[in-house]
């Protein structure tokens, strides 16, 4: 079970799972008479630490989904390799030792579950930061993305956040709605929507971009969004997200 603020994949902090528990995850699908199978299997595994031998090899490059499917880890060594590339040094119950070439900016590619998760340090949210600087007025500014929203902050444009969401209609209305964690909200009624409707097709994108106050900014580094509404239409963010957002809120808020 991983809890709010723990993380399953470290990313660039990659020395946080050393001595961590790591679990391969199941993937099974379900036929259609009922029996449940499944046809993938797991790539980056190694007998050697020179990733030149695969481990239970299925494949040119994959090993056997039964030969890891569910299987307990323990991380017992890490080393560096070229660019964003790690070795994990893997032993099992049986004191047997196999190797993981781990990609620090692919989480989709990450097969495990972190056993108690992981507590990513403030550093790795102020790096989502990023600085700019106007060439024609030097002026300064910072923002971040996460997922659907864009937080900035300048000496212009003071405190601003962009969302969007995306709808099967039309539904061009003003006003933006943030829902906040201890039953707090933030109301823009007036805030401009702009509908991406330039392709011709569904879905429509709904945007939005809207100043808010120095107060309002610290009651998001304070509390998770939970909900939101851009004019007419709703939408949701994970709490996983969400915690980024406010962790990251707190790096902003200090520039």
């Amino acid at each position: 079970m991983i809890g709010l603020g723990q993380v399953n994949f470290p990313g660039t902090e990659v020395q946080l799972l050393l001595d961590k528990t790591l679990i391969v995850k199941k993937i099974n699908y379900i036929s259609s008479n009922g029996k449940e199978v499944n046809y993938t299997s797991y790539d980056g595994f190694y007998k050697n630490e020179k990733l030149t031998k695969v481990y239970k090899k299925k494949t040119m490059f994959d090993s056997k989904y039964e030969a890891l499917a569910g299987k307990s880890f323990k991380v017992i060594r890490i080393q560096p390799l070229e660019g964003k590339y790690y070795i994990l040094e893997l032993e099992n119950d049986d004191n047997k030792i196999i190797y993981y070439k781990y990609d620090s900016d692919y989480a989709m590619s990450f097969p495990f579950i972190v056993e108690g998760g992981v507590i990513l340090p403030d550093r790795y949210y102020c790096n989502k930061i990023n600085k700019g600087i106007d060439k024609f007025t030097n002026e300064i500014s910072y923002s971040a993305s996460i997922r659907q929203f864009i937080i900035s902050k300048s000496s212009v444009y003071r405190n601003t956040i962009y969302l969007h969401q995306i709808s099967f209609q039309v539904k061009s209305t003003s006003g933006l709605v943030l829902l906040l964690e201890n039953n707090l909200r933030i109301d823009k009624p007036d805030a401009y929507v702009e509908v991406d409707v330039n392709s011709g097709s569904t879905p429509f994108i709904h945007k939005v971009a809207v100043e808010l106050s120095d107060s309002e900014f610290k009651l998001l580094s304070e509390n998770i969004i939970t909900d939101f509404r851009i004019g007419l239409v709703d939408g949701k963010i994970s709490t996983a997200d969400a915690f980024v957002l406010k962790k990251t809120m707190q790096c902003l808020i200090k520039k």
